[in-house]
């Protein structure tokens, strides 16, 4: 058994708060700040914390490059997961109505596919949910 014990401090000083994701129970949060540790430059910090601060659980740090291209990357996930995955439907077994809004309650179109070229099913039309984008967000 490979084991390796540490006697090292480990320092760290909360330069911003920034947000509270999430609270547990116990009182214990989970957090995002920006974190100098050991004397280092401050990192985005993503972490559960004791009420206190005198504890915390295991978290992840990023550059602020690597904070924005997770910005960009939850953008695009939350974006593209709030629309309807496309879909081929047979325009002559749906109502015109549901072939240009296939988000009708309690009907799904037929012959609902993940084909992504019209032509894959003779007589049909691929149907893409649109929704506003976020106009905030530069990307």
């Amino acid at each position: 058994m490979n084991t390796r014990e540490s006697n090292r401090t480990v320092s760290f000083v909360i330069d911003e708060h920034i947000g509270i994701i999430a609270r547990n129970q116990s009182g214990w949060t989970k957090e995002l700040n920006l974190v100098s540790w050991n004397g280092n430059p401050a990192k985005l910090d993503l972490r559960d914390w004791s009420p206190d601060k005198s504890h915390m659980g295991k978290g992840i740090t990023l550059f602020r490059e690597e904070g924005e291209a997770l910005q960009r990357l939850l953008y695009r996930y939350f974006r593209d997961t709030a629309k309807q995955p496309r879909m081929v439907v047979q325009v002559d077994q749906v109502p015109a109505a549901m072939v240009e809004s296939p988000a009708v309650e309690g009907h799904l179109p037929v012959a609902e596919t993940m084909a992504t070229e019209p032509s894959a099913v003779e007589g049909s039309k691929v149907v893409e949910p649109s929704g506003p984008e976020d106009p905030d967000l530069p990307f």
